[in-house]
């Protein structure tokens, strides 16, 4: 998506991390630019990566940087960083001063690349300046941190989405994952949408401050792109939270939870997409899995439907809960890959799923063409119900 203009959010100089190598003034500094971004994660406890108390910084993944001379009004660097996270060594005039420039444009594993904008319906690239009159002291390696923004928060976005596709890119490749620090229009939450083929990841403002979020919806856009963007069919209109006597659910409520009774096409859809955003957080393999910042564990904790069974008949009905364990299940247990399960999901026709009935055959047909062990899927599918 070309941008109708570009966004761009002016911070006060702040040269947080400087190594210097002493030695004479000379006409040049021989420098290397890094990036940080700076977050504020509401959610930092979950999982195994990112998890340091709020406020944090991390090494920004190859986000684009300009370094541009004040002095002559030219670019002398205008590209993403290399695979260190740094620009290559720059020769830059002694005497001159420097604006460094951060662009919410990043370039991942595989040629993905992830872009923040604002306002969808008059879509703006976001940008912060970092340093507008920055002059290097000696040759050496300076760090600058783009500053977490309490309005827009696109560091939180960069840092979370570049680290979840850059760890979890599932096969993929040549993606283009665009992101707006606006809310869904519809509901005022974060969401996935696709309409006639373009499809964009929606952030409340609370979504911004969500690892788990961000990486969440990041995962309905890897299995959007994975099924080749075809499409995919999932009714969320009905749900009953999973509660023992269901008081507080009903339908028509176009409303779902991660413990609430769904058609089974919204829980599985739903269901990858929290088993991706699990695979991005916590090391692979583990027994001790965070769900969630509460401390809730990916494994030994699924079919919750069934054991907290409120509704009259369970076929054709799923539970999101449910459906993210059993992925981990099989990733830990069955030795596939994101990539794997991924493509699993894309091979059982997901655009062609009725609302519930027949949802969970073509997963489970569309596993055991993969090759998926039979014995194995079928024992974990029996620990998380998902069968129904």
């Amino acid at each position: 998506m070309n941008p109708r203009n570009q966004r761009t959010i002016c911070i006060a100089s702040i040269i947080v991390t400087f190594f210097a190598a002493a030695g004479p003034s000379s006409a040049t500094d021989d420098v290397k630019v890094c990036i940080k971004y700076e977050t504020h994660f509401s959610d930092w406890e979950m999982g195994d990566f990112y998890a340091y108390s709020s406020p944090h910084d991390y090494v920004a993944i190859q986000p684009k940087v300009r370094v541009w001379d004040n002095n002559t009004s030219t670019a002398i660097y205008n590209d993403f960083t290399n695979v260190v996270n740094c620009t290559p060594t720059l020769a830059l005039n002694s005497t001159h001063n420097f604006e460094i420039k951060v662009y919410a444009i990043a370039l991942l594993v595989d040629n993905n690349e992830i872009r923040v904008y604002d306002d969808y319906n008059n879509p703006a690239l976001h940008a912060q300046v970092i340093n507008a009159t920055w002059n290097p002291s000696a040759d050496g390696t300076y760090t600058f941190v783009h500053q977490y923004n309490s309005t827009y928060k696109v560091s939180n976005v960069l840092a979370a989405a570049g680290w979840a596709v850059n760890r979890r890119p599932a096969g993929l490749s040549n993606l283009d994952i665009t992101y707006f620090t606006d809310p869904c229009p519809s509901t005022g939450t974060s969401c996935f949408q696709e309409n006639g083929g373009n499809h964009r990841i929606m952030l409340s403002s609370d979504g911004l401050d969500n690892k788990s979020t961000i990486a969440h919806e990041t995962g309905h856009e890897i299995s959007f792109q994975k099924n080749d963007n075809d499409g995919h069919t999932n009714d969320c209109s009905y749900y009953v939270t999973g509660n023992l006597d269901c008081s507080d659910g009903g339908t028509g409520t176009s409303q779902h939870c991660n413990k609430c009774i769904e058609y089974q096409s919204c829980a599985a859809w739903e269901g990858f997409a929290d088993f991706y955003m699990i695979a991005a957080w916590n090391y692979e393999g583990e027994s001790n899995c965070d769900y969630n910042k509460d401390g809730d564990s990916c494994e030994n904790d699924g079919a919750w439907m069934e054991n907290h069974l409120c509704c009259l008949t369970c076929n054709g009905y799923g539970m999101e809960w449910d459906w993210a364990h059993f992925w981990w299940d099989m990733y830990t247990d069955a030795g596939l890959s994101v990539g794997d399960i991924a493509e699993i999901y894309n091979l059982s026709d997901p655009e062609d799923w009725n609302a519930g009935i027949g949802v969970y055959d073509a997963i489970h047909d569309a596993a055991m063409n993969f090759g998926v062990n039979s014995s194995v899927w079928n024992n974990v599918e029996m620990i998380n119900g998902v069968d129904h």
